[in-house]
This record gives C-alpha cells, structure tokens and sequence, in this order.
C-alpha cells in the first residue's frame, strides 16, 4: 500500500498478490464495521493528476483492528470484486466497567508536529531547484482526540471525537478535519445481541496545481529554464481549489440465538459520502484562456447500502467432530450523481459567485446506479482439533441494463492439519500447521455491458439528434480467478513464529475490448468479450522473535519477505492496451503495467561527423516493472527500563523502476543540466529546439569524429527527450518507515498520588515517519504516480510532492 503523492487528503494504491486479474481498478473493497465503504480517487476538477482520497474521512484514532484477506481463497466469501482482497476494519467499541470504576475511560490525546520534505532536488541537476525548493515548505500538524468507553449492565459505549489540522509540504496544501463515532451495543440476554455504529466526519481541504498542469510550481521553476516561462508567479499562486468532503457511514446489526447451536445475523450499513470542489482563476491575470479569469464547481453524491443476513448453526454429528454451517446472503446498492459548471469572464476577482462571469461555457450531470447481490453457503469442520477444513459456495449476480443479468458461481475450500497434536512432532514445536486453500473470484461486467446497442443524445445546428454511444456483449460472463494457496505454520518454544505461503493464480474470461470493423458503421466503438487471461505467483513469509522478555525488558521483531511474479497470458490480439503516458502496458507475455516504450539504442552521423540524430528500437521493448519483485519489512519492538518503549520499522523494495517524465521534459525545456552541458560539447544549437541552461560558451566543443565526440553523442543519443522510455530509471529502495518513542508515567504517577485522584494513565512520545530513504532513483520519488491512485498508469514522477517526512510529539491521557 503506498501514498500516490504526498499531498495531504491524497490518495492510496494498493498491489495484492499480482493484482488479480485484467479488469477492476486492482484495489481490494473496504469493510468499515460491516459496511462496505466507496474507496475512489475523487477528481471532479482536474488540475493535475492528483486527486483526493475518499477514505480521508476515516480517523484512525477511531480503528481498533484492520484485517487483509488477500487473493480469492481468503476473500472469496466477498464474492465478485474480492478478487483483489478485503480490507476488514472495525472500530472501537465499550467495555463493562464495574461501578467502582465510574463505568467510564475518558482517553484524550494531542499531536503536534509537522510535513516536512524528504530530500531537496539538486541544483547541479536542475538550473532553478534552489527556487523550487524554496517553495517548499515546512506544514504544521495539529490533532486533539478526546473519547469516551465504558458500560454497565446490558450497556457498552464508545463516543470519539477528533479534531486535526494538517498542512502539506506544498504551497495551499491542508486538511482539516472534524470526525465524531458512537458505537453502541445492547446485550439484553444471552440470547439477543444488538449494535450501532455510526461515524460522520466533515474536511476542508485544497491542493495547488500538480504534475502535469502548467499551472504548478515545479512547471515553472524546475522543469524550465527560465522561472515562470509559461505563468507569471502571482498568476499561479492567484489560483484557487477549495474542496470539501463530508461523510456518514454506520451500520447496525443484530446477532439473535433461537435455539441451541443456531444463531440468526441480519445488519445494514450505509456509507453516503459528499464531495465538492471549486475552482477560480482571477480575471486580473492572463492564463491559457486569456483575460477575464474562470469558474468551475463540481459536486459528487454517492450513497450505497450493504446488506447481509445469514443463519448459522454449530452441530456433532458424531464424537470429535464439531460442524458449523452458514446460509445467507449479500446485497450491494450503490447509486453516484454528479453535476457540474463553468462559467468565465469575470469583472473583478473579489467576486466570484459563478453566476457572475459573463461567458457561460456549459454544464454537466450524470448518474450511475449499480446492484450485486450473491447468495451463499459455508460449512466449517473441525475433527479432534487436528484436522480443520471450510467448504463454502457462492453464487453471485450483476445488475445490468437489460432483462439478463450475468451470474457466476465461486466455490472455496480450506483445510489444515495440527501436526503438533501427535506424538511424533517434537515437544519445542507449541504449533505446527499445514494447510491449503483453493478460492474463486472476479470482477462483475459494468451495468451496460450485456446490452447490445445503445444511443445517447446529441445537440446539432439542425436539432437534437441520437447517435449510438455503446456496443455491449449479451454473451458476456463474469471474470473467473481461481487461486490456490498453500502454507505452513509454526511456533517454536514460545517464542519464534514462522509463517510461510506459496501461491498460484489464474485468470480467465477477463473482459477485453475489441473494436468494430469499420464497415459496420461502427468502428470507433468497442465491443467487451471475455478473452482475457493472466496468471501469477509469489510466496509471503513472516518470523516473529521474542528475544528478551522480563519485568523490565523486552525485545521483540518481525520479519516479512515477500516475492511476486504475474504475467498476461492473452488478450485475444488486442495488445498492447497502452495506459496515459505510453510507457505502461497489459501485453501478452509481460508483467501487467510493466512499462514497454520505444527507447533510443545510439547515435547517427553527419558526413562530417556531426551529430544526426538518434537511432530508434525496433518497436516497443520490455524496460521493466513499476512494481517491485521483492518487497519486505523489519520491524522491532524495545521495552527498556520498565516504561520506555522504542518501535521502529523500515521497508524496502527490489526489481522496481520509475518512469521519470519530470526529468525528461525537463531536458526538453532545458531545465535538465547534463543534458544542455552534454548538447554545448558536442557543438549542437537551438536549431534542436532545446533551450539550454547552460552557457554554450563556457564549453569548448568535441572535435567531430573523435571517440570522445562519438561516445558523448551515443550517451547524448540514449537520453533523446522526446522518447519516454529514455527516462525510465532503476528504483531499488530502503527506508526507515517509522521510528518512535514513548514513555509511560504510570509509575510517576501513583507515586505523586495522581492515580487516585482521577488519572489512571498518561503516555508522552516522539514519534517519525519517512526518516531516512536510500534509492537509486535519486533525484525524485520512486513511490508517487502522476495520474493518481486509481489510473491506468503506474510509478510515473511528474515532478509529484513526494510523502514527506513527518516528526511529532504527542501526549495520551487516560481518565
């Protein structure tokens, strides 16, 4: 899971087991409490390739658990569209409390701290970095959480509160936050179980202009040679993006035992999200439409409901033999409308009510509606508590415009075997397991997709007309991945931990585009078929040590290596389906997103010996992958001196490349200082078209036709900025994640006699993130991606703010 820039309110991206299969966005859906949370990437305006998260609502002070089902074997139960994963997050919840207590722990907690940037880009690569780091900036970070738990009786609370202020690292960058949660439970009897959660959050947010707008700051420092060559600097820091994102999410469910061993569940949960962004130039400054300045508004609803009920019944039918058997069914509603404005020539930008330009440009609306509902059973058995196995079935139906709608059926099955629970295993393995799991999944077909012919309406100097819009496939089928998962499991002398999966996946009927001949009247359309199939591998390992433990000492670490490998196996002849960028591709026999571009192999000559030119590749060759090979974690946990307590954690990734369109359009606007230093030696002139930021006449030029003239002229030659796949770089990396401190005043307090006058805990910390960074992509970010968190295209640094390093301070008090 990584930041796709570091704008606050930015967007996430996440890579699970090969990233499925050829269709979805690859992400895994979200639970929050049961309810299924909308996860996009909201760019209602475009002003870069930024957006903003839509799961910026959610505060983590509010979470008590995030569990990952990974692949079709862990989250086929989820059926279609967990074939990426689940992300399962549960709130906080109450407790009893005896009366002597009060019934109630008040928490409250405050964080100051601060964004800062990770590196600076160096002056002697970029003419004007010195200006673009400048603009840069130190954000302030400010949170307070105050919460309440307890309960007596059939009772349990939760309420929580959070307030927070961020600034990111670039100019007009913040979020500010207000988030409120009350969780309840009513426990009546032994029989009968009843919750609600509900949780609203409302954030002010903005983002200046990013990656490939010219309206950004680095487009006008760091990637030109003169500063401010395209936009005056008070035009571009005039400009203005408010948002706003508010949220409501909750759901409530109830759990009622009927009889012995058989238990009723019903919930319903809810998540209806509102976002706005606004937009406005001044009309007192030229932009790229002149004089006269712009409006844009653009709003987004989304509201979509889960609903799930089940029966579940736990049975012996014989001796050591327990069964649980589960029958219920899934339904999903989801319906988004958006609508939007423009409107420009404006006589003053001390008014900018959109009504009040002058140049109407036009307005937008649509509205999306989508249905799945899946029926499904599940029995789980357990044998003398040795062999364990789970056999589960799902049938699973799209909404579709049109009378059939496609359905699939998606079996699953576990099983696994205590061999510590014989006598042959010896006495130091507490557990050792093995096991197996075999899951199906895949991505439903869009709503429209089964309907053959459709038309949608158009304006024309003769009246409105009907021109068809899109072609669909009434044979249309669901995408099918099967996944099979095998593991082992071991504890060893109470205080090692190992676990280890292999895994295999296989895609097929993923749904392709093909388009129309062009004697059919329709050719610019295409036409989805189910030719598509992918496939992948990888193992996930994990150890654990206890190394120290003892009243006032304790050291504990985890380890986790993870490998992958995924290949596209056909896509019916349609390759390469090229992404935004030309250099990421789905092609057969590569990677998916691997990037795959024309690149530059060396120079051509002149007669004379000058340089000519570049020398193509023969087509699109294979450069390698945005997502890494190999990726893992070290972890480590230090209880010292009884109340202090050191965490900290670093990642790292290997076989990973970045694709740098910053540096090369740099070169191309003669920001990039090697390659002008490069173009003065061997004599060339602005007739190329490259601006240099270098004075020509502090260099004295190779003689042509000497191997140093023809060995600069082939390095010159391989980094020709008008071809993308020049620019894509090595991108190994190692950080130092996250590192903390803290101190518990526990001990300090009962000594004072603080504890007994109402405060039962206090915790003072320091705490980092992003502290140190080693790549060999130096002079950029090797996590961040241009086009946002949810694009075609992957690892693409346009120059993107990266994450930045954050160092806070922060106090826990509990009540």
């Amino acid at each position: 899971m990584r930041p796709s820039a570091g704008y606050v309110g930015g967007g996430y991206r996440f890579f699970v087991r090969g990233g499925g299969g050829l269709n979805g966005d690859g992400q895994p859906i979200i639970f929050v409490d049961g309810a299924r949370i909308d996860n996009a990437d909201l760019d209602l305006l475009w002003n870069g390739g930024q957006g903003y998260s839509n799961t910026l609502s959610l505060s983590p002070n509010e979470i008590e658990s995030i569990d990952v089902l990974k692949g079709p074997a862990a989250a086929a139960m989820y059926g279609t569209n967990a074939s990426n994963g689940v992300v399962l997050i549960k709130t906080k919840s109450g407790a009893r409390r005896a009366a002597a207590d009060g019934g109630v722990t008040v928490h409250y907690k405050f964080s100051y701290g601060q964004n800062t940037m990770p590196f600076e880009y160096d002056p002697a690569l970029y003419k004007n970095a010195g200006l673009y780091n400048n603009l840069l900036q130190n954000g302030a970070i400010r949170e307070h959480n105050i919460d309440l738990s307890g309960g007596s009786g059939i009772f349990r609370y939760f309420v929580g509160y959070e307030h927070k202020y961020e600034e990111g690292v670039a100019p007009r960058n913040f979020q500010g936050r207000n988030a409120g949660r009350v969780n309840i439970t009513a426990v009546p009897n032994d029989r009968l179980s009843i919750s609600v959660n509900a949780g609203y959050s409302a954030n002010d947010l903005e983002r200046p202009h990013s990656d490939d707008a010219v309206l950004s700051p680095h487009w006008n420092t760091i990637m030109v040679d003169t500063p401010w060559k395209w936009y005056d600097s008070v035009a571009v820091a005039s400009t203005r993006g408010p948002a706003k994102n508010n949220r409501t999410t909750g759901d409530a469910r109830v759990t009622w035992t009927v009889a012995r061993g058989l238990d009723l569940f019903g919930s319903v949960g809810i998540d209806n999200s509102f976002h706005r962004q606004d937009e406005f130039y001044p009309p007192e400054y030229q932009y790229w439409m002149g004089y006269g300045g712009r409006r844009r508004i653009a709003e987004r609803t989304n509201t979509q409901y889960t609903y799930d009920i089940k029966a579940s019944y736990s049975y012996k039918p014989i001796s050591g033999l327990d069964i649980t058997s589960v029958v219920g069914s899934q339904l999903f509603d989801r319906e988004s409308n958006n609508v939007g404005a423009e409107n420009r020539q404006f006589a003053t930008g001390l008014i900018s009510d959109i009504g009040s330009g002058s140049n109407y440009i036009g307005m937008w609306e649509g509205k999306f509606q989508e249905r799945q509902a899946g029926i499904y059973t599940s029995h789980t058995l357990s044998y003398q508590d040795r062999y364990f196995a789970t056999l589960s079935l799902r049938k699973d139906y799209a909404s579709a415009v049109g009378e059939d709608a496609p359905a699939i059926i998606y079996p699953q099955a576990s099983f696994a075997a205590r061999l510590d629970k014989f006598d042959f295993v010896p006495d130091f393995l507490d557990i050792l397991k093995l096991r197996a799991a075999y899951g199906e999944s895949g991505q439903l077909p869009e709503p429209r997709d089964t309907k053959r012919l459709l038309w949608g309406a158009l304006g024309t100097a003769y009246g409105p007309g009907a021109i068809p819009t899109q072609m669909g496939n009434p044979a249309l089928k669901p995408e099918r991945i099967k996944e099979l998962e095998l593991g082992l499991d071991a504890e060893i002398a109470n205080r090692w931990s190992l676990e280890f999966t292999y895994y295999t996946q296989n895609a097929n009927n993923s749904i392709i585009g093909m388009p129309n001949s062009p004697s059919t009247g329709f050719g610019n359309i295409v036409v989805p078929y189910n030719i598509g199939k992918a496939k992948a591998h990888g193992i996930e390992a994990t150890l654990e040590g206890n190394l120290l433990r003892s009243d006032d000492y304790g050291l504990n670490f985890n380890l986790t290596w993870n490998w992958q490998k995924n290949e596209v196996v056909d896509l019916g002849g349609q390759g390469p389906i090229i992404a935004n960028y030309q250099v990421n591709a789905i092609e057969e026999g590569l990677p998916k997103h691997e990037y795959y571009a024309v690149i530059t192999t060396g120079a051509r000559f002149n007669a004379d010996g000058t340089y000519a030119g570049p020398v193509e590749s023969d087509g699109r060759v294979d450069l390698g992958s945005p997502i890494p090979d190999h990726t893992g974690s070290f972890s480590l946990n230090f209880r010292f001196l009884k109340d202090f307590n050191l965490n900290g954690m670093a990642d790292w990734g290997l076989g990973k490349k970045v694709f740098s369109i910053f540096r090369q359009f740099a070169a191309r606007n003669g920001g990039y200082m090697p390659f002008a230093v490069m173009a003065a030696r061997l004599g060339l002139d602005d007739d190329w078209g490259w601006i240099s930021s270098v004075n020509f006449d502090d260099y004295t030029p190779l003689t042509p036709g000497t191997p140093e003239y023809i060995a600069l002229a082939n390095e010159f030659a391989r980094v020709d900025p008008y071809y993308r796949g020049n620019y894509i770089y090595d991108a190994d990396y190692l950080v130092l994640r996250e590192l903390s401190l803290s101190y518990d005043l526990k001990d300090v307090l009962a000594r004072f006699g603080l504890i007994s006058s109402g405060v039962k805990g206090m915790t003072v910390g320091i705490a980092g993130k992003n502290l140190l960074r080693f790549s060999q992509y130096g002079d950029g970010d090797f996590e961040v991606n241009a086009p946002g968190a949810r694009s075609s295209a992957w690892g693409v640094d346009y120059g993107t703010v990266p994450p930045p390093r954050v160092l806070n301070f922060w106090v826990n008090v509990a009540f």
